[in-house]
């Protein structure tokens, strides 16, 4: 598989499973779910957002005497990526490959008990490794394959 490479035009069309998605469309679709998810309490109870969790956590160090606020995050899901398949606007083809989600995350206390958070996207990036490497990578390589052959 080739390297991730990052997605800059939003009006670049992605296939996940049966449905399709411009880049723009879709980050608007995980920014929403993000926010929901970090903010939403658990139904039906008196606990904090998961953000709010998150927020109130400190690291202590205590022989320094040091205290961490954890309140930026950067995620990176799945990890190794999912299928998916980018519609290629040269050839009218689609590229199958795999699509990594990048985001960081600023949680901001709102509430005197820490309680109520505001959550803010700083940044939302979508990445792609295609299948197959890009057909300047194989003319690359077949250039370097007949010029060790020339000259052995």
């Amino acid at each position: 598989m080739s390297q991730f490479e990052l997605l800059n035009d939003d009006t670049t069309i992605l296939m996940i499973y049966q449905d399709t998605f411009t880049v723009a469309r879709l980050k608007e679709l995980i920014s929403y779910k993000l926010y929901r998810k970090f903010t939403d309490s658990p139904e039906n109870t008196r606990r904090s957002s998961f953000a709010s969790s998150l927020r109130n956590s400190l690291v202590l160090i205590e022989e320094q005497n040091v205290r961490i606020n954890m309140d930026n995050f950067q995620f990176t899901f799945p990890t190794d990526g999912m299928e998916c398949k980018l519609l290629d606007f040269y050839t009218k083809q689609w590229k199958t490959g795999k699509l990594k989600i990048f985001t960081d995350v600023q949680v901001i206390p709102s509430g005197t008990h820490g309680y109520d958070t505001s959550v803010k996207i700083n940044e939302l990036k979508l990445e792609f490794a295609p299948d197959e490497p890009p057909l300047s990578d194989i003319e690359t390589s077949l250039d370097e394959f007949r010029k060790q052959n020339l000259e052995s």
